[in-house]
């Protein structure tokens, strides 16, 4: 060998450099998976149902048993009317991001039910005796469990690792893409406490975590504000209190989702509206 041929050594990757991997629009290392069907029907007694997760007005449930993929989303105390209007702007938001060729996600909406509950289900939260207004809609897919355990390597202490992988909250993984430096976050979803109140369920990635992990800025920042843009100017929303979350798809591949439109209202074109 010439002394002057240079050996490439290829060097271990850091922990940012594997988890910015792990997170990178790209085709993942993961099978694909069969576009899952929801039937709407009762659900038998005794069907597991779990918990996904809750906020002030509505607790999101998963049904994802015997090929269904999908979510309920119910008001957390009596009928909200607002749930059926939340639908069809979900519904409208996903096909004016279809037609200009968004590359962002909106979860299709699958029924509106006035009257609808778990019957007598195994693992139904406190209080799901009587039927309720429901919104079932496609679930987000989850990030990789490699994107998972690697998150719990930068996120987690050594010693309680262990405990937040087998938290039954932590199988599955939405991150939350938050343009805005970490410095304005004060979230239990992104400071680490203890085990019990930590979940990866829906955490957050600030604008500084995806620069350190080396994530496409430029592409993210891109999609998300064109988003913004036609659900102001095409969908005539205001676009209130919408989330971007970074999930996967059917196919395995990692993609930007938006959801929670329940805050949205529409505007007019003009002075008053915009």
């Amino acid at each position: 060998m010439s002394s002057s041929q240079e050996v490439v050594v290829n060097q271990p990757w850091t922990l940012n450099e594997a988890l910015g991997d792990a997170l990178a629009f790209k085709p993942t290392w993961r099978k694909p998976r069969k576009p899952k069907v929801f039937l709407p029907r009762a659900v038998r007694p005794g069907e597991p149902l779990e918990s996904l997760g809750s906020g002030r007005r509505h607790v999101v449930l998963v049904m994802d048993s015997n090929g269904f993929n999908s979510v309920i989303k119910l008001p957390r105390l009596g009928q909200n009317p607002y749930l059926k209007t939340e639908g069809h702007l979900q519904s409208i938001v996903r096909q004016r991001l279809l037609k200009y060729g968004s590359d962002i996600r909106v979860p299709s909406v699958l029924f509106y039910s006035h009257r609808w509950h778990p019957m007598d289900c195994l693992g139904a939260p406190r209080g799901l005796i009587h039927p309720h207004n429901a919104l079932c809609m496609e679930r987000i897919p989850s990030l990789s469990s490699r994107a998972r355990s690697l998150l719990v390597e930068k996120l987690v202490p050594e010693n309680e690792r262990q405990a937040v992988r087998l938290n039954p909250m932590n199988k599955k993984l939405l991150a939350r893409v938050y343009m805005g430096k970490s410095d304005y976050i004060n979230s239990h979803r992104r400071i680490y406490q203890n085990a019990e109140v930590f979940t990866l369920c829906d955490v957050v990635l600030s604008v500084d975590d995806m620069f350190q992990i080396g994530l496409d800025l430029d592409k993210i920042s891109g999609d998300m504000g064109s988003a913004l843009a036609i659900i102001h100017w095409s969908a005539m929303l205001d676009g209130r209190g919408v989330e971007f979350v970074l999930g996967s798809t059917e196919r395995g591949q990692n993609a930007l989702w938006l959801h929670d439109l329940d805050r949205c209202q529409f505007i007019t074109l003009d002075m008053a509206g915009v």
